[in-house]
């Protein structure tokens, strides 16, 4: 018996390195040739589901890419605002596949204007530390809105209480940027020239122990939730199907939804396996006559 688990875990371990799939930064995918990519704005505004992202795999692999929160996007107008992400991307694509998916990006040029739709872009690089410190926390405090965006130009363009309120902000949004900054511990003019408007840290001290705790759990679900559920991604091109796919409404017929495929083939391949090890261990070795 302690023979055949031996051989069990050797072929379990086998398999789970054979079905492993690494991630990829998108970054490093563009570079190494694997995927090609489309970036324009959504329509949506500055801040929220502001991107789209096309991407069409040109390896034979089928790939999981990694788009980080903190990359920024390079509009190609100057008169338009390059946009930072502020929430972190997985996305599977297979072979030769296209895809479209959106990405949550805000404004990183307060005086700009906004990227509508058909407005393109490219990828930049990781931003400054304290710019992707606090894309990071607006991740993590779940603040894809105004108070996120008016948190990343106070660093990003060093905006001042008096021109965050020209843009739509007041006494108690404020409160919750400077907030923002203070978690991401980020020193600039808005937090440390308006103490004035700190939250009280008794207050705060819940939001900060559930802010910890959250980055954690998401990390560990949010490949998972790009496998088993992406609402949000359409695939528009995939060559030779394997597998029926669901059409998406009759004003998206043009797009299909992802396929919930199971590793049928790794499931068989790995019954063969421990049948096989399975055999090897219990077969009695054939009686050799010594002379």
């Amino acid at each position: 018996m302690i023979r055949l688990f031996f051989f069990l875990c050797m072929a379990f371990g086998l398999c789970l390195n054979l079905f492993a799939q690494d991630t990829i930064s998108i970054l490093d995918a563009v570079a190494n040739r694997q995927i090609d990519i489309k970036l324009e704005g959504s329509g949506n505004g500055y801040y929220g589901e502001s991107m789209i992202l096309k991407a069409k795999n040109l390896s034979k692999d089928e790939l999981m890419i990694k788009v980080e929160s903190g990359l920024k996007l390079l509009c190609r107008e100057q008169d338009r605002q390059d946009m930072i992400v502020t929430k972190t991307k997985h996305f599977r694509i297979k072979p030769k596949e296209i895809i479209a998916t959106p990405l949550f990006a805000m404004c990183g040029e307060i005086h700009d204007r906004s990227p509508n739709k058909r407005v393109f872009y490219t990828l930049g690089h990781m931003a400054l530390p304290d710019v992707q410190k606090i894309a990071k926390t607006i991740e993590k405090a779940e603040q894809q809105n105004k108070i996120g965006q008016h948190a990343l130009w106070a660093v990003t363009d060093q905006a001042s209480k008096e021109l965050l309120t020209e843009y739509g902000s007041n006494a108690e949004m404020l409160k919750k940027s400077i907030s923002l900054l203070n978690q991401a511990k980020v020193a600039v003019n808005l937090n440390t020239q308006n103490k004035d408007l700190a939250v009280n840290k008794e207050k705060e001290a819940p939001k900060t122990v559930r802010t910890v705790k959250k980055p954690t759990q998401e990390a560990k679900q949010e490949p998972i939730l790009a496998q088993q559920n992406p609402r949000d991604t359409v695939i528009i091109y995939r060559p030779a199907p394997e597998t029926k796919t669901q059409v998406l409404a009759s004003n998206e017929e043009d797009y299909v939804k992802i396929p919930k495929n199971v590793a049928y083939t790794g499931g068989i391949s790995l019954a063969l396996a421990l049948g096989g090890l399975a055999f090897m261990a219990f077969r009695k070795p054939k009686n050799e006559n010594l002379s």
